[in-house]
């Protein structure tokens, strides 16, 4: 038993270090907005025009929605999401015959509570020091004319809900 109380000792001394190391993987509640304070009811309703908009795509014939949609989750409810070269919302969504695009390997995840991505516990959320995907940033400033086009549509749309008929 003597033999082996060094090997002890120094196996609990490497799991205490070992534990020391770890980062905190405690979970705690989200914040209770992860909105922006440059965010403006416009913003928003362009944000949601947007999601629902199939101009975002490369081909542009899907939407963000189209995958992740509300009524299935924010998601698309298929084992295998059928993005660009398919018909269709959800469970019923099937590919075009000729469309030469595979189903992809993996489900396709829900949006819900992404704003919150990057949050660590203990740590004080700024959503402004989020990081937003570089891709998503290429292609918006891509696409900086037609996003233009959108904001000057939806100023004109807003303008004419002030009308007599609104409260």
């Amino acid at each position: 038993m003597v033999d082996f109380l060094p090997a002890l000792i120094a196996a609990a001394s490497l799991t205490v270090a070992a534990a020391e190391s770890l980062p905190d993987t405690r979970i705690e509640a989200l914040p209770r907005r992860a909105a922006l304070p440059s965010d403006t009811p416009a913003k928003i309703a362009l944000g949601r025009l947007l999601f629902f908009d199939p101009i975002l795509s490369a081909t542009r014939d899907v939407a963000c929605a189209t995958c992740h949609h509300p009524q299935h989750g924010w998601a698309d409810g298929r084992a295998t999401p059928l993005g660009v070269g398919a018909l269709g919302i959800g469970p019923k969504r099937v590919l075009v015959k000729g469309a030469g695009v595979a189903a992809m390997t993996r489900n396709t995840p829900t949006v819900l509570n992404t704003a919150f991505n990057g949050i660590e516990s203990g740590k004080p959320h700024d959503p402004a020091q989020a990081d937003a995907e570089p891709e998503i940033n290429a292609m918006l400033a891509a696409r900086q004319g037609e996003l233009e086009a959108l904001h000057a549509a939806m100023a004109e749309l807003e303008a004419g809900l002030r009308g007599p008929w609104r409260p």
